[in-house]
């Protein structure tokens, strides 16, 4: 779990609550039943302890947007002196508990940022001070030292023999305990038997796009009438499980005639593990994304955020093989997406993910399935609803093959991977709606569920919590 480079063997195991969101209807066609399987950390420190460590710290649009909104004290000069006091890297924050690391390995990386370049684009660095992120950066992870800085790792760890925490394992919350419509305490399982804990002063609800919601409409506070339809008292009405926004990412495979890609094997190589074992350095200290992109592809208006990123991994392979969830893959579909062999030399294949769109205009809803708190709830994003969403890949899509065009990708001889889709067939190749059938097939969740509890002021009737954190309206 702490070793960098096999965050993939953490999915679909005892630290990962395997969630698959309901069937989609306008994405996620190559998966069976039209359901997107959802990665989502189940141990101490969240999903920080299995996703792929890439470190952002987000736009300054989206920070500014947010207090004008009504979420007052959240603008990124607010925001910044903490992502500086909780980072340990030389150039931004020094000496915070999560240690971040330039994640550059190949020569690649070169290639990428000359490539940007070359479509006019600045080298800047992502997690610049000023939160502008339009341009290409090398890639900021948060591992060091050899191992990866979860939350868990960074701020629990130090701190966990204080005589004020007690954590408790494998404790499932069934729901918050009100009296008199004041949250005094929690009510979860544990070991198969019901048990309660009071508070005297708060509770800090932290479970997540998924579990936070969940609990709180178990415990009655959430939509009046999806609460009714359950028979579960109503606490507060409150639009709690609504807004669920998630990134998706689009992958091109960039083939070229030369081998500077990392291969599966020379990362779990005799010589790798040595190295990381004696030293904690090496490839199996590293997580294979090294540099990325902001684009604003929408608009020219500098007070924009981007609406695409790029993300340049460089372990060779189409897509992965090697994804634990590979097998939820309609068969026809996974038949031509991974195919047994494909006669590429190893090392000269490398993957740009496209992360889009940046703030999608179709958003879902979180519900409950039943009142059994360990129910999965029901996820359904609406993935690519609203067509918007898919013309901004539409947009990625072409801005890549820009990108692969440069001289800077020329000189080692890129080019796109055939992306020829027999389910496609029925438009013709490389036109739009060619795109946005083959996205609308192929997209997959990026990990980041947000937004199902929302934060603004507490006037507005589309909040869930005030700025401080706090229930918002009255109960």
């Amino acid at each position: 779990m702490n070793t960098p480079a096999l965050t993939d063997k953490t999915v679909m195991t005892h630290l990962d609550w395997q969630y698959f969101t309901v069937p989609q209807k306008h994405a996620a066609f190559a998966m069976q039943n039209n359901r997107s399987f959802w990665p989502r950390g189940r141990t101490i420190g969240g999903t920080s302890a299995i996703n792929s460590q890439v470190y952002m710290r987000g736009s300054r649009h989206d920070f500014d947007q947010w207090e004008a909104q009504g979420a007052k004290g959240w603008s990124y000069k607010d925001v910044l002196p903490y992502f500086k006091k909780s980072e340990n890297i030389l150039y931004h924050g020094n000496g915070g508990p999560m240690e971040i690391s330039d994640s550059a390995q190949s020569r690649l990386v070169d290639v990428f940022l000359q490539g940007g370049k070359d479509l006019g684009y600045n080298i800047i660095d992502c997690n610049g001070n000023n939160g502008d992120e339009i341009g290409f950066c090398r890639l900021q992870s948060f591992y060091g030292s050899g191992y990866r800085s979860s939350t868990g790792r960074s701020f629990i760890k130090p701190i966990i023999g204080r005589k004020n925490l007690h954590i408790g394992t494998n404790a499932h919350v069934s729901k918050i305990l009100f009296e008199n419509k004041k949250a005094v305490g929690l009510e979860f399982i544990h070991k198969g038997l019901k048990k309660q804990v009071f508070v005297k002063k708060e509770i800090v609800l932290s479970g997540g796009a998924i579990g936070s919601p969940q609990i709180l409409l178990l415990s009655g506070v959430g939509p009046k009438k999806h609460l009714k339809e359950l028979n579960i008292p109503v606490i507060a009405d409150l639009p709690v499980g609504e807004n669920l926004q998630d990134h998706l990412m689009f992958p091109f495979a960039i083939e070229s005639n030369v081998t500077w890609s990392i291969t599966p094997d020379q990362i779990t190589s005799f010589w790798s593990n040595l190295q990381y074992n004696v030293f904690g350095t090496g490839l199996l200290s590293w997580s294979g994304r090294e540099a990325s992109a902001f684009l604003r592809t929408n608009s020219k208006d500098p007070d924009q955020a981007p609406d695409i990123q790029f993300l340049l991994h460089s372990v060779h392979g189409k897509y992965s093989k090697k994804f634990a969830f590979i097998k939820y893959y309609k068969e026809e579909i996974k038949r031509e997406l991974f195919p047994e062999s494909d006669n590429v030399p190893p090392g000269t294949r490398f993957t740009i993910g496209m992360m889009a769109p940046m703030h999608p205009k179709s958003a879902g809803t979180i519900r409950l399935k039943s009142t059994d708190p360990f129910d999965y709830p029901l996820i359904d994003p609406r993935y690519l609803e609203k067509i918007e969403d898919a013309m901004t890949f539409v947009r990625g899509i072409r801005t890549v093959m820009k990108l692969v065009k440069t001289k800077s990708f020329q000189k080692i001889g890129a080019k796109l991977a055939d992306m020829r889709y027999s389910f496609c067939k029925d438009h013709k190749y490389d036109t739009d709606e060619y795109w946005v059938c083959v996205v609308r097939y192929t997209v997959l969740t990026n990990y980041h569920p947000t937004s199902t509890c929302k934060m603004g002021d507490a006037k507005d009737k589309t909040s869930v919590v005030d700025p401080e954190l706090r229930k918002a309206g009255k109960l």
